[in-house]
């Protein structure tokens, strides 16, 4: 016999929660001068760019730089503490107020904890590795790939219509340019993976919950609440897409 629902929903949100504290709180041990120098290099792509740069010249294809300056500076700060209270408190920099236009200019930290900062799980790990661009790339990568994969299974069982417009759908919210900022990355990369996994086989109803519980779980936790929505909604778009879904649902 079955646990009661709520015990099943409650477990499944203190183990998402677990892990991906215990993740983050490796991602914030790890050392952090290669991190540093990368993050310098980063900057200067970021000078480059601009904090706002238009492609194309369309507002609507408007980047924001300054808020993925703001996790590049986490990531940078993130060994200044010991990597709990420095997981706590998550420290950024601005320039100071007053200061002088200079290549060095002072900078005053402060605590960026209001938003939760998962994202630096792959962040960190990656600016170990590679400056902003390569990560860009990295972002590229995987998120294309989880959207190749929704759309095959899509194909496969709810029919080429569904994939079509699925396809469309993205299309229409600029998918492409998602993987260029670290922000923008979290919701798509956790929607596509949740929509991975409910397409993956036949899900009931009350399963389909559990792992929507743990996609809010995981979207609360890792990101800057850019576009939350869609990690409930294509998930669960995706699961009502299936014939064989909404007759067992009602």
């Amino acid at each position: 016999q079955k646990r009661p629902f709520a015990l099943r929903a409650l477990a499944a949100f203190a183990g998402t929660l677990a892990i991906l504290f215990v993740l983050l709180l490796a991602a914030y041990a790890l050392p952090g001068e290669r991190v540093r120098q990368h993050v310098y290099d980063s900057a200067r792509t970021i000078q480059n760019e601009g904090l706002y740069p238009e492609y194309l010249g369309f507002k609507l294809f408007q980047m924001d730089n300054y808020t993925d300056t703001l996790m590049l500076f986490e990531a940078a700060s993130a060994d200044e503490l010991p990597p709990l209270q420095a997981m706590m408190t998550n420290t950024a920099y601005n320039v100071a107020t007053g200061a002088q236009r200079t290549d060095a200019p002072a900078l005053e930290p402060f605590s960026y904890a209001r938003y939760w900062h998962g994202y630096l799980i792959w962040l960190r790990p990656l600016l170990l590795l590679m400056p902003y661009t390569g990560v860009r790339i990295v972002q590229y990568i995987v998120l294309f790939s989880l959207l190749a994969v929704v759309l095959v299974q899509l194909r496969r069982r709810c029919g080429l219509r569904a994939a079509v417009w699925f396809a469309v759908s993205q299309l229409a919210v600029s998918v492409w340019f998602v993987p260029h900022q670290v922000q923008y990355f979290t919701c798509f990369m956790i929607a596509y993976a949740g929509c991975a996994w409910v397409l993956a086989k036949p899900r009931r109803s009350d399963v389909l919950c559990l792992g929507l519980l743990v996609l809010g779980t995981a979207t609360a936790f890792c990101d800057l609440l850019v576009t939350p929505i869609i990690t409930l909604g294509l998930p669960l778009t995706c699961w009502l897409l299936e014939p064989q879904q909404r007759l067992r649902g009602g």
